[in-house]
C-alpha cells in the first residue's frame, strides 16, 4: 500500500510467473490507486514493423543473390 500508480510497461511478457507480477502489483498499490498495463502482442505496430522490415530486407536479398547483381546487403 506504498503507491498511487504502478506502472508495468513490457513486463509481463518476459515473466515466466506473471500472477506473481500481479499479486506484487496489488500488494504495493494503495487502495484505490491506478494501474497501467502494457503487454505486447503479435498484432501489435511496433511487431508488424519489425516483422517487414525483415521480410523486405530478405526479399531484397534473395532477388540480388539471385541476379548476381550488385553488393550483398550489410
Amino acid at each position: 500500500h506504498s503507491f498511487d500508480v504502478v506502472l508495468c510497461i513490457g513486463v509481463l511478457g518476459y515473466l515466466l510467473e506473471d500472477a506473481q507480477a500481479l499479486r506484487e502489483i496489488t500488494r504495493v498499490l494503495k487502495p484505490g490507486g491506478a494501474v497501467i498495463i502494457n503487454v505486447t502482442n503479435a498484432f501489435s505496430l511496433s511487431d508488424l514493423d519489425t516483422r517487414l522490415r525483415h521480410a523486405l530486407v530478405s526479399a531484397v536479398r534473395r532477388k540480388r543473390a539471385h541476379t548476381a547483381s550488385g553488393p550483398p546487403l550489410p
